[in-house]
């Protein structure tokens, strides 16, 4: 039997430099502001001052080295020890207060936190702090923000990171963490114990700081590259299932394993599947895993016969001692032709690892000694075992959740197909959304063996429609769902607008000031398609017009040039699609953006990797060393999208897709000196647009030869029309009403018409050119001219004030003995006529 040696395949050490952290706590040092307790319960005797919590900053007790690892898990100095009392509520825990707060992000971030307790079991984080926003400057930096339980269970009397997924607002800080050492009630504990806390980080992945490998490979995952280029790995497929791409030109730098569990093939109990591997080379062999015991490991056992062993985790292989996984004789190895086989009728519903390997005559799940050598490789999936129906539960408070028609919610409802909720809040209350878990397992362990069971999505209020409903996309319909509508009292609602990761007044830049000459980093414009915008130099990092237009049609090529001082900074485009008051990042996957995200170019994102020394573009091409010093993003594709005006956002950042700007320790946007221009995007699919002009008193508006306007102009094209006051009336003010004039006139905060108003400061003579870019949708021209026809008739004798000598019809007195054109006066109160 092999022996399978488990490996800490991340040090402390080595994750806390190469992760990209917001926050970060040792211990060791003097990285945070205080320590003590927290209990949630509001009559708990340690919020009464009747218990004094024990909790300090002891010496680790626990720096043994691990049997199996070889080396100690934790072999930090300093440890946070916490007494868990009995007399404290499931909510009850050591409270750490950071030094600096860090953000909530609508996207996920992961808190990871070692802890060693005596007991097994999921613990508790919970987060408090306050909003940023200066409306809320009153609001206790105490507030729960937070309640996240491990994505992990503890084991006991061992290290262990307990991960936990956050996510939230932006504009949300987190000043303090809370660590609940056991979320169990405490009601039959008879005495208390110690747990330790160590090596707080914050960061983007959920890969954990200590782990013992499983699904172990024969080489190092991380650093292994492929040694031949004239042989790779192309795609990976469950014929009439799925085809994975994975390259289309192997080179040396492509990795040999490649953990891809972000994808998933569906299939069902008691189905035949066809496995192929699509392989640039020869003389290789091909082999499939699936771990059916979801135990962290691949079996390999075969028969005499060469046939998979019952309970075997090797399914299916094109050749081993010159036979395939039927049994049958090859007369040579050089074979990638793998049989069908047939996923068991009693395999319980659930998310597997399953397992691709291009290998030389060998069935070790790990790979051969020569699997590097020999050009082979390793390709990681999640497979998907569902029935033809999922389970539909929910967990209310405060309201219900029903169909779209009113009736009651469905219990069960179609595998991967989109189905329609409704939100019924009880009187007194609304909504901010609706949280959707969905996958298998629902009530256990989010990760098993570092596999995803199940994800939580949180839908929130400007997703829904007018009439509370939202869709559930298909995709998310791959398991059994449970729903739990985020019910709030009325008045308490979220709002959503566009957020940012810092005040909008900031201008702190410590590499922009004027000491600093010659290193300005700064946006000072950016140019799409031809249209500018420039930014004023206010030293703002943010900048919003909403009246700035650029222009585009669905499908039309967009190129990006940013303007900017400085250099080794990335840039971005996003555009809300969704009009939902929120960029949303969705998909993003080595430089492949998916149909769900608002992320429109970029020009370099390491993703997951967050050390930035590699990453990808929006084309999908790698950059590393000196190419990732790359400002403007690659040409993008407007999609398909309805006419109207969107909010479109540019910005320049360092290594960061999150809309809202980078907040990671070392990489601040405000300290990078990044910059944000928000803008409206016009989209519209024709040619020509509705003119209307209201009738105006004293005067009319028409073409530039007299002739009526037109009732259609072409869109965005200047405009010539003229002015024409009637008799003496004097032209005052021209109103230009433009854009989608029906429906809201703004949708969150992106004006769907604005309203220009022009004087005769503006206007000097009687023609005028309304410029193209507000002849961007139907235009209303309402005109105001002072005065009547006719002017005067007299200057009325007889007042207190008697009006002697000479005026104008419009009553104006002119001088004695000045020469006279012809025309109509008015002369000591009576008419008078120059001829």
């Amino acid at each position: 039997m092999k022996k399978i040696f488990y490996v800490l395949i991340f040090s402390v050490c080595s994750v806390l430099s190469a992760k990209a952290q917001v926050a970060e706590v040792t211990f060791d040092a003097d990285d945070y502001a205080s320590v003590g307790v927290y209990d949630a319960w509001e009559n708990s005797p340690f919020r009464k001052g009747l218990l004094q919590g024990n909790v300090a900053v002891i010496d680790n007790p626990h720096t043994e080295v691990d049997d199996i690892l070889g080396s100690a898990p934790n072999p930090t100095a300093k440890v946070l020890a916490v007494q868990r009392s009995r007399f404290g509520s499931n909510q009850f825990g050591a409270r750490i207060d950071l030094k600096e707060p860090f953000s909530l992000k609508p996207q996920a971030q992961y808190v990871h936190v070692l802890v060693h307790r005596p007991v097994s079991g999921r613990v508790m984080l919970m987060g408090l702090g306050k909003h940023r926003e200066p409306e809320w400057a009153s609001q206790s930096p105490e507030v729960e923000q937070f309640w996240s339980i491990s994505m992990t269970n503890v084991k006991p009397d061992q290290w262990t990171d307990a991960v936990f997924q956050v996510k939230g607002v932006s504009g949300v800080d987190i000043h303090s963490l809370v660590l609940v050492p056991e979320c169990e009630s405490p009601h039959n504990r008879t005495e208390d114990f110690i747990a330790y806390i160590d090596q707080i980080v914050v960061n983007n992945s959920s890969a954990p700081l200590v782990s013992y490998d499983e699904y172990p490979t024969n080489f190092d995952k991380e650093s292994t590259k492929a040694a031949r280029s004239d042989r790779g790995i192309l795609s990976v497929a469950l014929n009439d299932v799925k085809t994975l791409s994975i390259t289309s030109s192997p080179s040396t730098s492509d990795p040999v394993y490649r953990d891809r569990m972000d994808e998933t093939f569906a299939v069902k109990p008691g189905q035949s599947l066809k496995p192929t591997i699509g392989y640039k080379g020869t003389w290789m062999c091909g082999y499939l895993y699936i771990d059916y015991g979801q135990d962290g490991k691949f079996s390999s056992t075969i028969n005499d016969d060469f046939t998979p062993a019952e309970g075997s985790d090797l399914v299916s292989y094109s050749a081993y001692e010159l036979h395939n996984s039927l049994g049958q004789s090859l007369s040579n190895n050089n074979n990638l032709d793998m049989p069908n086989f047939t996923i068991p009728s009693n395999t319980p519903l659930g998310f597997y690892r399953m397992r691709f390997k291009v290998d030389w005559n060998s069935i070790d799940p790990g790979g051969s000694n020569t699997i590097t050598a020999d050009g082979g490789g390793i390709v990681d999936v999640r497979l998907n075992v569902h029935a033809d129906e999922v389970s539909v539960m929910e967990d209310n408070r405060n309201g219900e959740i029903l169909n779209a028609d009113g009736s009651s919610l469905v219990t069960t409802t179609p595998f991967g197909q989109d189905f329609t909720i409704k939100l019924n809040p009880e009187n007194g209350f609304t909504y901010d959304g609706v949280r959707i878990r969905h996958g298998y397992n629902l009530t256990g362990d989010q990760l098993v063996h570092g596999n995803l069971q199940y994800v939580d999505e949180v839908v929130y209020r400007n997703q829904f429609d007018e009439n509370d409903c939202y869709t559930i996309k298909a995709e998310w319909v791959d398991g059994d769902i449970m729903l739990e509508g985020l019910f709030v009292e009325n008045g308490t609602e979220m709002e959503f607008n566009y957020p940012i990761n810092f005040d909008k007044e900031t201008t702190e830049n410590p590499r922009d000031n004027p000491s600093n000459t010659g290193n300005h980093r700064r946006l000072n414009s950016v140019t799409m398609n031809g249209t500018t915008y420039t930014m004023p130099n206010d030293k703002l990092l943010y900048h919003e017009d909403m009246s700035q237009t650029f222009f585009a049609k669905s499908g039309e090529q967009m190129t990006t040039q940013f303007n900017y001082s400085g250099n080794w900074m990335h840039g971005y485009v996003y555009v809300d699609k969704g009009q939902d008051g929120m960029f949303d990042v969705g998909d993003v996957s080595n430089g492949v953006i998916g149909s769900n995200s608002d992320v429109m170019t970029f020009s370099f994102w390491s993703g997951d990797n967050t050390n930035g020394q590699s990453g990808y573009n929006s084309n999908g091409a790698n950059l590393t060393g000196q190419a990732r010093n790359v400002l403007n993003p690659p040409v993008f594709t407007m999609p398909q999208l309805a006419d109207g005006f969107y909010r479109i956002r540019f910005k320049v950042d360092w290594n960061e897709i999150d809309p809202a700007g980078n907040i990671t320790a070392d990489n601040k946007i405000t300290n990078n000196g990044g910059g944000f221009a928000d803008a409206r995007l016009r989209i519209f699919s024709g040619s020509t647009v509705n003119l209307t002009v209201e009738s105006a008193e004293n005067g009319s508006v028409t073409a530039a030869d007299g002739s009526t306007l037109p009732s259609t102009v072409p869109f965005h094209t200047a405009l010539t029309i003229a002015l024409k006051p009637s008799g003496n009336a004097t032209f005052e003010s021209l109103s230009v009403t433009h854009g989608e004039l029906a429906g809201n006139e703004k949708i969150n905060s992106v004006p769907q018409r604005l309203t220009e108003v022009y004087t005769s400061n503006d206007i000097s003579g009687e023609t005028f050119a309304l410029p193209e870019e507000i002849i961007d949708g139907d235009v209303v021209l309402k005109a105001v001219f002072k005065g009547d026809t006719s002017g005067i008739e007299s200057v009325e004798n007889g007042s207190a004030n008697v009006a002697e000598g000479l005026y104008d019809l419009q009553g104006r007195k002119l001088r004695d003995n000045v020469a006279l054109p012809k025309g109509i006066y008015i002369e000591n109160g009576n008419k008078v006529v120059k001829r």
